[in-house]
């Protein structure tokens, strides 16, 4: 249990590094204008096919055997692996498939490898929104998306769909016009500015934090049921 609580405590903190590290990174310094697009998909994309992949591992947990402990999520069987191998007695060789066998009946390893895979996500879009507002509120950027072949009315309606959600939760949103001006041109106007980074921030919270969090909570309620 201490090496259990040591090396989350451990990965709590370097998924919060990470996620602070890829916004300061899709970001840059504010001598390059933001391409929206590409920043969204940067911060959320690896997250959101991480998803996919726990809820199509969920379909097949526990039908092997130690199969229970190969669902949940890959930071938390980073987590637990981190855990048996600071176990160097000869019991910890069989320990994760007596384990997966144990808890695996009542998936009891499902829910709690994935509450902590779910929290350790939290922390690093955390981390992830905690980096954009800092850089938002000490730096100046500019913002704009970019196409080849798809028209203005694309990005019009992606615009406005992927900010439904954030806008009732109180961000701010672009509306059609400034989404077209911001194609033409590097949107450097106040309003502008504010409106994206508003935007980027919400998506982030609301795609990204809220349904770790969300999750996180649901499988630690069914980790105690179950357990």
């Amino acid at each position: 249990h201490g090496r259990a609580r040591l090396s989350l405590a451990l990965l709590a903190v370097l998924a919060a590094m990470l996620g602070f590290g890829a916004a300061t990174g899709v970001l840059g310094d504010g001598s390059r204008a933001v391409n929206v697009v590409w920043t969204l998909g940067a911060l959320l994309g690896v997250h959101l096919v991480s998803l996919g992949l726990w809820l199509a591992a969920m379909l097949f947990a526990g039908k092997a055997p130690g199969g229970a402990l190969n669902a949940g999520g890959v930071p938390g069987r980073l987590w637990l692996r981190l855990v048996y191998a600071l176990d160097l007695s000869p019991q910890s060789v069989e320990l994760p498939l007596a384990l997966g066998g144990l808890l695996g009946r009542s998936r009891a390893a499902v829910w709690g490898i994935g509450a902590v895979s779910h929290g350790l996500w939290a922390l690093a879009l955390g981390g992830a929104a905690a980096g954009l507002l800092l850089l938002f509120a000490t730096r100046r950027y500019g913002f704009v998306w970019e196409t080849t072949i798809l028209p203005a009315a694309a990005f019009t309606a992606l615009t406005s769909a992927l900010g439904s959600l954030p806008e009732q939760c109180g961000f701010p949103v672009p509306d059609a016009a400034l989404v077209a001006a911001s194609g033409n041109a590097v949107m450097a106007e106040e309003a502008g500015r504010h409106a994206w980074a508003g935007w980027l921030l919400g998506c982030v919270l609301v795609y990204g934090v809220l349904p770790r969090l969300l999750l996180a909570l649901a499988c630690g309620l069914l980790w105690r049921r179950a357990s």
